[in-house]
């Protein structure tokens, strides 16, 4: 057996050392490679994570649009209960109690009596309305509005005096109107007001009226009561004549003379 030097077998240690060192850290370095592909697999996972998530977001937008949808379908299905009023030119108050007399109804007195507020914004002076109104929870209710100038504003009653549950909201109404350009108040030829609680017409013109009708409101504090007009009727009003009279109809507050017909 031939022996190996002290000091070249320290060398041949050394280069062995280098060998192990150099075959680990190329071990180690694939290791790293490899791992790095893992990761690369791992990310592209994550990138399909993405494009699922991004899927998935899409599927939320989508989802928050079908709500959105589904919140305008309930909307709509729900709708505007006062449409119909509204496509009519009028504006209508939700539903609400009062108790007294209702002048909508001959001034029968009632507790918790339907009432509704009534504007007319349709540009045009409203000879007639006619409301019905079904509520939530399925009663029924009916009003008139007469003689109504634009811009004009009263409280309507129940037309049978029918009364209301506290906290019902109005669920669908119909609504028929006739109007006109504006009212015939013959204020060329005749002139109505009332003083005193009395209704007193007076011919200004030349011409002799076999009847004359003065419509009347009812109004309380200086608000319109009441949906219905009342007619105080006259007879042979001469040239110059001023007739007064009490409009016997009105049973509680201050009749206001809203407008003149003669038939």
């Amino acid at each position: 057996m031939k022996l190996i030097p002290e000091g070249r077998r320290g060398k041949i240690l050394l280069s062995a050392c280098i060998v192990l060192v150099i075959s680990l850290a190329a071990a180690l370095t694939l290791g790293v490679l490899l791992a790095g592909g893992c990761d690369g697999g791992k990310n592209g996972g994550d990138a399909d994570s993405d494009a699922d998530g991004k899927t998935s977001a899409d599927s939320t937008v989508f989802q928050e649009s079908d709500a959105g949808n589904a919140a305008d379908t309930d909307t709509a299905a729900g709708g505007d209960p006062w449409k119909a009023c509204r496509e009519q030119g009028l504006s209508v108050s939700e539903l609400f109690a009062y108790t007294g007399p209702n002048p909508d109804c001959g001034f029968e007195q009632g507790n918790d009596i339907a009432a509704v507020t009534v504007e007319n914004t349709s540009g045009k002076y409203l000879l007639c309305a006619e409301i019905t109104v079904a509520s939530d929870d399925g009663a029924e209710y009916s009003f008139t509005v007469q003689a109504l100038e634009d811009g004009g504003r009263v409280t309507a009653f129940d037309t049978q005096n029918r009364t209301v549950k506290n906290e019902v909201c109005a669920a669908e109404s119909e609504c028929s109107t006739e109007f006109a350009d504006s009212p015939d108040t013959y204020a060329d030829r005749l002139q109505a007001q009332v003083i005193s609680g009395e209704v007193t017409l007076t011919n200004i013109s030349e011409d002799t009226f076999e009847f004359v009708f003065v419509d009347c409101r009812c109004t309380v504090s200086d608000e319109s009561f009441g949906g219905k007009v009342f007619e105080c009727p006259f007879s042979q009003v001469t040239p110059g004549a001023t007739h007064s009279k009490a409009c016997s109809e009105i049973l509680f507050g201050v009749p206001e003379a809203v407008r003149i017909r003669t038939e």
